[in-house]
């Protein structure tokens, strides 16, 4: 399946990409850290004020186009922010803030998609991200795209609230 990536700079795609969130987070991450912390995290993060807020101080949002039946429908989103180079290794670095794919549209490759069409934006930039250490599905993603898992993080997000990730990385040429 094909997809675009359409880069999300207009009011009506932040209301996309919340309500896609929303839709998103509720059937995966209740399981994983409960409905309560869903909300918290959904309304400070990603909510269509917060989305358009990121996105002005350099995050890119991207929504991801191209479902079979219906090209015009949003199959899932992603975003990144770009930094500088890592101390360690003295090269740049991309931050995959977010790559989520509906249930719906799951299993046709398009995260593998995203990730690659991320990969030929930005070539020469390593790849970070977080995970959640119970979601194991993406972790078992990751790791098959050449990701490692490079050290746990423990975020204090606000309102009692922690993020438990693992960062993950993908070093480029």
């Amino acid at each position: 399946m094909d997809m675009e990536l359409v880069l999300a700079t207009q009011t009506t795609h932040f209301k996309s990409l919340e309500n896609l969130a929303r839709q998103i987070w509720t059937e995966h991450y209740c399981a994983i850290i409960g409905q309560q912390q869903v909300d918290y995290m959904l309304d400070k993060f990603q909510s269509a004020d917060a989305i358009a807020e990121q996105s002005q101080q350099g995050r890119a949002y991207y929504l991801l186009m191209g479902a079979a039946d219906n090209p015009a429908t949003a199959a899932g989103y992603l975003a990144y922010d770009l930094a500088d180079s890592d101390s360690d290794s003295g090269k740049p670095q991309l931050f995959l803030s977010k790559l989520y794919i509906h249930s719906d549209f799951r299993g046709q490759g398009l995260a593998k998609q995203a990730l690659q069409a991320v990969i030929d934006q930005h070539p020469n930039r390593d790849i970070l991200l977080t995970v959640n250490k119970k979601n194991h599905i993406a972790i078992n993603f990751y790791l098959a795209q050449g990701f490692i898992k490079n050290r746990e993080v423990v975020a204090d997000i606000g309102n009692g609230y922690v993020m438990d990730d693992y960062e993950m990385l993908k070093t480029t040429n």
